[in-house]
């Protein structure tokens, strides 16, 4: 039980938050709390729930925007956020926190007339506008300067315009006329409608799509006015299968460029935030939908702004190294946004590679960028400073390729035309031979012996030649002033280095020559290079810097070269891998990185399914599924699922088939996991194997005994297997799990903790609370608690559904969520568009609480019916309207769920404090006596038989006398209402139970 001093020192601890900027939850947590490790456990907890807790991959805290927003509001409408306010200065603060505060009590210079000052004057620096912007977005409507926030905004956007367009400016951009023309050809056909189809941009790293992508932003910007939206998915948190984080994106970027016309997207941007941490699996699934109310608000936006859009999609390999269905997926998302109001749009997308070539469809012109051409390549030469003889000669030589002739210039800038090879070779040959030819031109002797080998490192300074370099190539001893004077030399050769962004005391080999000669260097000198390696990682390893904890990383990769051993990547590091730095490892490094970094494998990326035959290991797969479940992606594990079971051969006992059936639960196919699951019993019914299992796959395993052969699960063997499971990845909170019928009896077994203080509440333990006599109990409160929270986002009044009505814990239910990631399947689309009519007409009924309608939740309506607390009734009547077996299965767990939760006992081992509900749960004796509290009992009854399907109450009725005749005959003869429900309840859907039982009275007579 909470202990009852909780709740005002949370309140406290939250207040703390939504008063700072990233804060220490140390700090966060009252002294009265740490008085009491539980209580400070319980405070810690909650504070955790509402916060993000590793921004910036750092060690502080940073509350949710929703959650900061409600806790200012309510103290605003309180006038309690004055003294909040002053409470929190008395306490140590950095600069953004002050910034917050100074936005809320409208002080100088987030004062509104300062802050309109500070946007509108031209020398005000980008420091300060970003401050303004970040401060106003954390305080909120309730700052007096918050309705300056989206020009700020859009000056900031303009600094980072200014900026990209200065820099391409400084590249300048030359040749390509006849890609170019194809292209402003293209811009003539904007997209109006779906399909989409991009414009698609090929060729190798330094080729020039960068250049040639910014060289078509400004023609669009320039000639039709068009707003940029940019999506690099080489970048963190770019993911196709966070619909809801892809729209947000786009979103904030319209914010930032159109001003006045995007003002209501910022409140519908804060809406959509709000399915940010969640309960595990709930969440990701709902993220993975499209969230409709932000995307109409987009299509308003651009069409308020009356300009035409243009979508950059970058780096589009690591999309595809994601996954094979990915870019597909993310062409049905534009295609839904085009629907809602993006458009007219075009899009160009770029990547190494045919990145579209699954679906050729979606790609227009595809432009593929080789050598540069004659014009262009002299073009490029133009200003130089080389003699037009000179030019000729690096001409002939180069064959277009731009490393070739950036490095031929040079060398004949300094040594003449006698130094080129004397005739035109492969280029990756040529770039050698002028690279070696350099740097065999250093002057400085101990420069030349460091500076090829020095490629090795991914990062270079002054401290790491004379540290690492110098003491490896035979210089040891080298002092501290030869080092800095080495280390000046090497950093003016511009053509062979470049600064390090991310600290000037460093430089990096430019990428270009580093994807050509690394492989050189490495092949020549491996014993050599793994010295300089393994000394690197333990340079790198001594600095606490992040940069630094990457290098150290790589190098501990580069090793796998000579060493067997498997280093341990942390997920963090892996994810900043980007695709150059990914191609310089080796292959087996390559393959740690996908895997730590959550991506795809090369394993099942054949061409057509039925001509795949992968041969990837027990192992292999195990891990591309497990990976793939983790991360909620359905559509590719399908793919991928699909491609095993081509390719034949799977031993029912094996990993490889334990790790399909996990994916197939997961995913939603119950029929396909009880057929499985039969086929391996048929060898072997022993569980023995369960402890030699990954934990994600022996917690799969035992929810499925615990749904199919409940028989199976004896207290002995449930703590045995617990013990196992215990420290798998999300066991603590994964849904059904915890919540399902493997919850109820670990719950019931006294083997599973109570949460009381959870975000997703904890039903099971309510119910067993509740209906052992216990209502008095805190976690009946907050789940409770939970669920009208939930109910009044849908626009349920306070006391709309009374306090303890059990339909308020159906509503927490954890089956909606697997019924969610079946409905993602492309062959079970169709889910979809059943949920979508049964959400509407069910909260259009007020849930069967009450006549007082209730919004649908238009963007996920499988989620949205569980949310009414009515998911098991529509899974139930789905199921045998429609014939879907995996529903059916799904169905019948979540009606006992259903049925214990309200009062009636459904499962093995019922608790000795249970007391029953009667002979009918509770939830379905509530809506019979409803219905028998109406003016025309039958005609309601046959209203809410209609609210289940389009086909409308009197079909269902014919189709229910026609399929039960015997039961409603036997119903009728049962003088008892609840009785007879009972009998009907024991045959039929759950949701037709209590029109049935209206119905049958009528027919009997007895209705009144």
């Amino acid at each position: 039980m909470m202990p009852d001093a909780a709740p005002p020192l949370v309140a406290q601890a939250k207040r703390f938050a939504a008063l700072s900027a990233i804060f220490d939850p140390v700090d966060a947590v009252p002294e009265a709390a740490r008085e009491s490790a539980e209580l400070a456990s319980v405070v810690a907890s909650a504070l955790a729930v509402a916060s993000d807790t590793n921004p910036r991959q750092g060690t502080g805290w940073l509350i949710r925007m929703a959650e900061r927003r409600y806790i200012l509001d309510d103290l605003y409408a309180h006038g309690a956020l004055d003294a909040a306010i002053a409470e929190r200065r008395a306490l140590a603060m950095d600069q953004p926190a002050h910034d917050l505060l100074d936005a809320l009590s409208a002080r100088a210079p987030f004062e509104a007339e300062g802050v309109r000052a500070a946007i509108e004057h031209p020398d005000t620096p980008q420091e300060m506008i970003e401050r303004i912007v970040t401060a106003l977005d954390r305080a909120g409507p309730i700052a007096a300067a918050h309705p300056h926030i989206v020009a700020a905004r859009l000056r900031l956007a303009q600094f980072g315009d200014s900026a990209r367009w200065a820099a391409v400016r400084a590249r300048g951009f030359v040749g390509r006329a006849r890609e170019t023309a194809e292209l402003r050809d293209w811009l003539q056909s904007p997209v109006t409608a779906p399909p989409s189809r991009a414009a698609l941009l090929t060729g190798c790293p330094g080729i020039g799509k960068s250049a040639l992508l910014d060289a078509m932003t400004q023609v669009a910007v320039a000639d039709y006015g068009a707003l940029v939206i940019r999506l690099d998915f080489d970048r963190a948190g770019l993911d196709v299968l966070d619909q809801t984080g892809l729209t947000m994106e786009v979103a904030r970027q319209l914010v930032d460029r159109i001003g006045d016309a995007a003002t209501s997207l910022l409140d519908a941007r804060l809406e959509a935030a709000k399915s940010e941490g969640g309960p595990s699996g709930t969440t990701r699934s709902l993220r993975s939908d499209l969230p409709g109310a932000l995307a109409d608000s987009i299509g308003m936006a651009v069409a308020k702004a009356n300009r035409p859009v243009l979508l950059i999609l970058d780096t589009m390999e690591v999309l595809r190294a994601r996954g094979e269905t990915h870019p597909a997926m993310l062409f049905d998302w534009i295609d839904r946004l085009v629907t809602r109001g993006l458009q007219p749009l075009w899009i160009m997308a770029a990547g190494r590679g045919d990145v579209l070539d699954r679906i050729p469809d979606r790609r227009g012109p595809h432009i593929p960028l080789e050598g540069l051409d004659g014009a262009a390549a002299a073009s490029l030469l133009k200003d130089s400073g080389l003699t037009e003889a000179a030019q000729a000669a690096v001409l002939a030589i180069a064959g277009g390729n731009p490393l070739v002739l950036r490095l031929a210039a040079k060398v004949v800038a300094a040594h003449g035309t006698a130094a080129l090879p004397q005739a035109q070779l492969t280029g990756d040959v040529t770039a050698g031979f002028l690279y070696r030819f350099l740097l065999s031109r250093i002057n400085d002797p101990d420069l030349r012996r460091l500076a090829h080998p020095g490629m090795i490192a991914r990062r270079l300074s002054a401290d790491f030649l004379r540290e690492v370099l110098a003491p490896e190539l035979g210089l040891a001893g080298m002092s501290e002033a030869r080092a800095e004077a080495l280390f000046a030399i090497l950093a003016s050769e511009h053509w062979l280095v470049e600064r390090d962004p991310g600290d000037p005391a460093f430089v990096r080999h430019r990428g270009d020559m580093r994807a050509l000669l690394l492989p050189m260097l490495y092949a020549d000198q491996p014993v050599q290079c793994a010295r300089i390696d393994a000394a690197a990682v333990r340079w790198f390893g001594r600095r606490g810097d992040d940069a630094s904890q990457f290098d150290a990383a790589y190098h501990r990769l580069q090793l796998l070269r000579r060493r067997p051993a498997r280093p341990m990547i942390g997920a963090d590091i892996a994810r900043r891998f980007d695709p150059a730095t990914i191609t310089e490892l080796p292959p087996q490094a390559q393959k740690l990185v996908a895997q730590a970094a959550g991506r795809r494998s090369e394993h099942f990326r054949g061409g057509d399914t039925a001509g795949a035959a992968p041969s990837a290991s027990d192992a292999d797969a195990t891990h591309e599924l497990l990976r793939l479940i983790e991360a909620n992606d359905w559509v590719e594990g399908a793919f991928v699922v699909d491609q095993i079971e081509q390719a034949g051969g799977i031993d029912p006992r094996s990993l490889q088939a334990d790790a399909i059936r996990t994916y197939h639960w997961r995913a939603g196919r119950w029929s396909t996991v009880r057929r499985l699951l039969a086929e391996r019993d048929q060898f072997s019914e022993a569980e023995g194997d369960l402890t030699a299992l990954p934990p994600q796959i022996a917690l799969a395993r035992l929810e499925m005994r615990a749904e199919f052969m409940p028989e199976r699960l004896t207290a002995d063997w449930l703590r045995m297997a617990l013990s196992h499971v215990g420290g798998a990845p999300q066991s603590l909170t994964d849904m059904p799990a915890r919540m399902g019928a493997l919850g109820v009896r670990l719950t019931a077994a006294g083997l599973l903790a109570r949460q009381p203080w959870s975000r997703a509440g904890d039903p099971v333990a309510a119910a067993l609370a509740l209906w052992s006599g216990d209502a008095q109990d805190a976690v009946v409160d907050s789940t409770f608690g939970v669920a009208r929270d939930r109910l009044r986002a849908r626009g349920a009044s306070a006391e709309m559904a009374g306090w303890n009505n059990p339909q308020l814990l159906a509503a927490l239910t954890p089956y909606a969520a697997v019924a969610l990631n079946l409905s993602r399947r492309p062959d079970r689309q169709e889910l979809a568009a059943i949920a979508h009519l049964a959400d509407s007409r069910l909260s259009e009924a007020g849930a069967l609480l009450d006549n007082r309608p209730l919004l649908a939740l238009a963007s996920d309506p499988v989620t949205g019916i569980g949310e009414l607390g009515l998911f098991a009734e529509w899974a139930g009547a789905a199921a045998w309207l429609t014939g879907d077996r995996d529903l059916a299965e799904i169905g019948r767990a979540a009606e006992r769920w259903r049925r214990t939760v309200a009062g009636q006992w459904s499962y093995a081992g019922r608790p000795a404090t249970w007391r029953e509900a009667g002979p009918l749960d509770a939830v379905l004796t509530r809506r019979i006596e409803a219905l028998l509290g109406e003016y025309d009992p039958p005609g309601a009854a046959m209203a809410q038989l209609g609210l289940w399907s389009a086909e409308g109450g009197e079909a269902i009725w014919t189709r229910i006398e026609r399929r039960f005749a015997t039961s409603l005959r036997a119903a009728a003869q049962v003088a008892d209402t609840r009785a007879r429900a009972a009998l009907l309840a024991r045959r039929m859907p759950a949701a037709f139970v209590p029109a049935a039982t209206i119905l049958t009275l009528s027919q009997a007579g007895d209705a009144s």
